[in-house]
């Protein structure tokens, strides 16, 4: 599973680094491009929680995201955008992307081990 997680987390950061854009301004006028890069880190974490009296592992990973971005002229601008702070929608994503992996595995065939597909 920790490879699932792996596969879900860099398509998650695939997909945020298609959707980056910052703002230029010429002659007064501001205008948004689409940059297609980020400055991230990821830390993963196997945090185990308490369920029940029973360990619980759970494995998920940090990803830091500086406000910056080169534009297509190298220089170093911040972040345009807001839509970035959607949350849910990148939780979804990721959420989806692991149903999907996961459904590949060797794993998925087995008894008791229930695993669907969310919706975006």
């Amino acid at each position: 599973m920790e490879e699932v997680h792996g596969k879900a987390t860099q398509e998650l950061i695939d997909l945020i680094e298609k959707q980056v854009q910052c703002r230029i301004t010429t002659d007064g006028v501001a205008e948004r491009v689409n940059t297609n890069n980020i400055v991230a880190a990821c830390f993963n974490h196997y945090a185990s929680r308490n369920v029940d009296g029973k360990p619980s592992p759970h494995i998920h990973t940090h990803v830091v995201v500086a406000n910056m971005t080169q534009r297509p002229d190298r220089q170093w601008r911040a972040i345009a955008n807001e839509s970035l702070m959607e949350r849910s929608f990148f939780i979804s994503m990721y959420e989806n992307q692991l149903a999907w992996h996961a459904q590949r595995t060797p794993f998925a065939h087995l008894p008791g081990l229930a695993i669907k597909l969310g919706s975006a």
